[in-house]
């Protein structure tokens, strides 16, 4: 399957310096496997999560675990509510956050539908075309540029599913779907998407 791998790194951000004892709120995505997501009885689980509780073991520090859409959990953080996790870098990022090193690289695959598969080598090869992302997400400087000049259509929604539907239905084009260096999304469980495109690294993804 091929994919394109967009070297932004996941990264913890930690906004408030807390002593000890007292209690650090992180707020994350809940729909972003396999780094943070609830699972079938509503608990925050993912890679992130088995990080933070290493963390708490190691500096007995409380953390508090808050997901939600990741519009949400990106806003409490830019009020300075807590730290957030998955947080891509951008220059006006930079300007606000201190990031931590990454824990992992993220991949985004361009989904589409099978019978709807058009060839994708860069940024460019979207122009025109419907894009579905995550709401209050950043996919990089590339992208982001790309968006700001209208390269191609933006649909906003807050779940993967609900972007897998629009690509289904054809109300979108294709999907970025992401969630972990080696595999993106299982599509192996969904027969009627493929993920399109070349693997590309952070520099490559920042040219038109």
């Amino acid at each position: 399957m091929k994919q394109f791998k967009w070297l932004l790194g996941l990264f913890l951000l930690l906004m408030v310096s807390a002593a000890s004892g007292e209690e650090v709120t992180i707020f994350a995505n809940d729909d972003y496997r396999p780094v943070s997501y609830k699972n079938e009885r509503g608990e925050a689980v993912g890679v992130a999560q088995d990080l933070l509780k290493y963390h708490e073991q190691l500096t007995k520090e409380s953390l508090n675990v808050e997901t939600s859409t990741w519009r949400r959990a990106y806003e409490l953080a830019l009020k300075g509510r807590g730290g957030v996790i998955g947080l891509s870098k951008t220059p006006e990022r930079l300007a606000i956050f201190d990031y931590s090193e990454p824990f992992m690289d993220d991949v985004v695959g361009v989904v589409v539908r099978k019978d709807r598969v058009f060839p994708f080598h860069s940024v460019a090869d979207l122009k025109g075309k419907r894009v579905g992302i995550t709401n209050g997400a950043s996919y990089g400087v590339g992208i982001d540029r790309a968006i700001a000049q209208q390269i191609f259509r933006v649909d906003y929604s807050y779940s993967t599913s609900i972007r897998l539907k629009k690509v289904l239905h054809q109300r979108v084009d294709c999907a970025l779907l992401g969630g972990g260096r080696d595999n993106p999304i299982n599509l192996s469980r969904l027969p009627l998407f493929k993920a399109c495109g070349n693997i590309f690294n952070q520099s490559q993804l920042t040219d038109l």
